[in-house]
């Protein structure tokens, strides 16, 4: 009689673990979890994390020093992530479905160093459009000398365009900078479009 029991009980014990092995989604609440780093894998410290359905904040929370951010008894479901730290990347819409309890998400920024070098290698391979998405989402101060750098990519980005409006456009924003190695900069820029018909650029 033993004997007959034993294998039923293997099999519902098996049919039981598969099938919570194939479904691990949790209903109610948890805590969300995650890292952020910047282009070389190095944690982000102080980022801002903001957790939205549908427009809402749902919870925030600031990475520690190893880039970590919890954000607790948040609802499973699906979100969009947004977050922000002053000379990183933003991190806009990046959908994330919490419904599993042992998910940490990882979320990756640039810092202006990084970012520059992207924007370059964006440039080698002609994607300006994409570059200048990209560098929009570069958060710094606008007297800063990184946003003075921004003007100057924007600038070269818009002449490789062949936009000459936009490239004038930006290239007086940065003379309204007052800084003199940024006017250089500019009057260089704008000697060499002048000196070159539309065909050239």
């Amino acid at each position: 009689m033993k004997k007959n029991i034993l294998p039923a009980l293997s099999f519902i014990l098996s049919f039981l673990f598969f099938s919570c092995a194939s479904n691990p989604r949790f209903k109610g609440s948890g805590d969300f979890c995650g890292m952020v780093v910047d282009e070389q894998n190095q944690p982000v410290n102080e980022y801002l994390i903001n957790c939205r359905r549908d427009g809402v904040i749902f919870g925030s929370a600031l990475t520690n020093q190893s880039g970590i951010f919890v954000i607790q008894n948040l609802p499973a479901g699906k979100y969009s992530l947004d977050g922000q730290k002053e000379n990183y990347s933003d991190i806009k819409n990046l959908k994330v479905d919490f419904c599993f309890r042992d998910k940490f998400f990882c979320c990756s920024v640039f810092s202006p160093d990084g970012m520059f070098e992207h924007l370059r290698s964006l440039i080698k391979i002609e994607d300006y459009d994409t570059a200048l998405k990209e560098l929009e989402l570069l958060r710094c101060r606008k007297d800063s000398c990184v946003a003075k750098i921004c003007l100057c990519y924007q600038a070269w980005l818009y002449a490789l365009k062949k936009d000459r409006k936009m490239t004038f456009l930006f290239l007086k924003k940065i003379r309204k900078s007052k800084d003199s190695d940024f006017d250089k900069f500019a009057d260089k820029m704008e000697v060499l479009l002048n000196g070159k018909n539309d065909e050239e650029m």
